[in-house]
């Protein structure tokens, strides 16, 4: 959604995978911005306003087409200033019952909170691999 956008060879090769395997939930950083982003029952946190915040939200129309940007904590332009954040965070808090994500500002406010519930029971795991029952 910000400014460096998708990148194609996660896209294709690594998506793919994470979803063969029953992965619900992407989590990354480094771009300067914050955004949750869901698209086929699978959810992508980017995390990345540590220091500096933040990128212009340039790509948000570019995003995989079929999904939901959520949340984006972005500058109009890269660095503007209009977003009122210099930084930022996220935490989670993981349990048997799901993973929670919240989404911070740099003095600890919380700007968004979500949570996600464990995979599907239809994967099991076989010999280090992951098999649909289905």
């Amino acid at each position: 959604a910000c400014s460096h956008g998708s990148t194609k060879e996660l896209v294709e090769n690594l998506d793919p995978l994470l979803r063969r395997y029953g992965v619900t939930s992407y989590l990354s950083g480094h771009e300067h911005c914050q955004f949750h982003y869901n698209l086929d029952e699978m959810d992508y946190i980017l995390t990345g306003a540590g220091h500096d915040c933040c990128y212009g939200a340039s790509n948000r129309y570019n995003l995989p087409k079929g999904g939901e940007l959520k949340y984006v904590l972005a500058d109009t332009f890269d660095y503007s200033g209009d977003s009122g954040a210099k930084g930022g965070f996220a935490s989670f808090e993981a349990s048997v019952d799901a993973l929670t994500v919240k989404i911070h500002k740099e003095d600890g406010k919380t700007l968004y909170e979500t949570s996600f519930l464990p995979r599907q029971d239809r994967f099991k795991w076989r010999n280090s691999d992951a098999e649909a029952t289905e």
